[in-house]
């Protein structure tokens, strides 16, 4: 007897966004340009001693603040039938019938460029307390949520990686795409 659900899709997909590597590339050879022309014109006006000191300094700054999102490179957000797996969060792996809610914040600042930050709200807060609360910057909420990553570091846009987390959440756990 044959099944009466050999219209549906037999294949379940995990759907998987990469970081946007050329971003990072590119901010690495931006930096070390501000370096260059820091160096070149400070060599003209001061001592060769000077200068190298004040590039040294800058260029230090300025791989301090690169390093990370370098290091971070190959991180991922993996959508699997049974949890969500974000490289850059604290919880690697959530499981969806954990989570009550997502939700996205974007922010303009203008010393540090855009954000986009991809809140996770789980029901259980005892299970999921973040360990690390630093003074500046907690990967926790004061209202419960999980920092889970900065979404326009991802090639794809981030309206459409909230839209599949979105449905994904919604659809029962379990998670079908076309191909």
């Amino acid at each position: 007897m044959e099944s009466p659900h050999n219209d549906l899709p037999t294949m379940i997909r995990i759907k998987v966004y990469l970081k946007d590597k050329p971003l990072i590339y590119s901010m690495g050879v931006l930096h070390l340009g501000a370096v260059g022309l820091t160096v070149y014109f400070m060599y003209e006006d001061t001592s060769v001693l000077f200068a190298m000191g004040l590039a040294l300094l800058i260029g230090l700054l300025l791989f301090g603040t690169w390093y990370p999102g370098f290091r971070a490179r190959n991180n991922v957000i993996e959508i699997t039938p049974q949890f969500l797996r974000i490289d850059d969060c604290e919880f690697k792996e959530i499981p969806w019938s954990d989570i009550s809610h997502l939700d996205v914040v974007d922010h303009f600042s203008t010393r540090l460029g855009r954000f986009v930050h991809l809140i996770i709200y789980v029901k259980n807060n005892d299970k999921y307390t973040c360990a690390r609360r630093g003074r500046f910057f907690s990967r926790q909420r004061a209202d419960g949520g999980i920092f889970a990553t900065d979404l326009y570091n991802y090639a794809e846009d981030h309206k459409t990686i909230f839209k599949d987390l979105s449905e994904a959440l919604e659809s029962s756990r379990l998670v079908v795409w076309p191909e």
